[in-house]
């Protein structure tokens, strides 16, 4: 399994700034309903994933297999409906359902729910996206049905927009936009 650490508030732009509270997705809020047992971690010390080659090849490797195992489907096809957060359990799901699937397995393997964060961002064209938050010593890495690697958040090309809290996993925070140092232009 994966080494834990605790540690205090996070360091340096390889780790997310958030912000302030805000509303949780309302399909969260009713996959938890679905699935308690899924939800519910709250008030929790911080920690972090320890960096180590066993953790970044599991991160990987539960990635890749959902990644090759979901088939995407819409929630409008497979569900009928606009918005629906599930786990895939029929081997379909949209983004959010890959999130949930690679974040119940990396559970089902002793990683806590705490440092496995669900995250909204906009992709390059302006949609609307969810990824997977590994919250690591180095910095956070995402898990995304886009890509095969675990890649830092800032090279993503996303832009992020809120994502769960790790001191309460009901609670979602705004991502404030990092100021990543350019070059400055005179």
């Amino acid at each position: 399994g994966m080494l834990l650490l605790s540690g205090g508030a996070c360091a340096g732009s390889n780790h997310m700034t958030v912000g302030a509270p805000t509303n949780a997705p309302t399909a969260w809020l009713e996959f938890c309903g679905r699935y308690a047992g899924q939800c519910g971690n709250k008030d929790t010390e911080h920690v972090w994933i320890v960096d180590s080659d066993p953790a970044f090849a599991e991160l990987t490797r539960v990635n890749r297999e959902v990644n090759a195992r979901i088939r995407p489907v819409t929630d409008k096809d497979h569900w009928g409906v606009i918005e629906r957060w599930d786990l895939p359990r029929d081997g379909k799901g949209d983004c959010e359902d890959y999130v949930l699937e690679k974040r119940r397995i990396l559970m089902e393997e002793g990683v806590p729910s705490q440092v496995l964060l669900i995250t909204i961002v906009k992709d390059e064209t302006g949609d609307g996206h969810a990824v997977l938050t590994a919250h690591m010593q180095s910095g956070d890495y995402i898990l995304d049905i886009n890509s095969e690697d675990v890649r830092i958040w800032y090279d993503t090309g996303y832009t992020f927009l809120k994502r769960q809290s790790y001191d309460n996993e009901g609670q979602w925070v705004v991502i404030e936009t990092p100021d990543i140092p350019t070059a400055s232009i005179r």
